[in-house]
């Protein structure tokens, strides 16, 4: 039997609010939300390095 141990349960509704404010955090800070996208395809024991051309497309980084 498995079990996720420290995480906390969450309502379809609370992860939907959570995704709404985090896509209006993002385009607050002139960030494109298709950012979200690869952090929510990324598996939680991975890390996704943005490169550089993800982090001008993206719009996390200017100049």
């Amino acid at each position: 039997m498995s079990q996720d141990v420290g995480a906390p349960a969450a309502t379809a509704a609370e992860g939907q609010a959570l995704l709404a404010r985090i896509a209006a955090h993002l385009r607050r800070m002139g960030a494109t939300v298709d950012v979200l996208t690869v952090a929510l395809r990324t598996p939680p024991q991975r890390v996704h390095w943005l490169s550089a051309a993800e982090l001008s497309r993206f719009r996390v980084t200017t100049g």
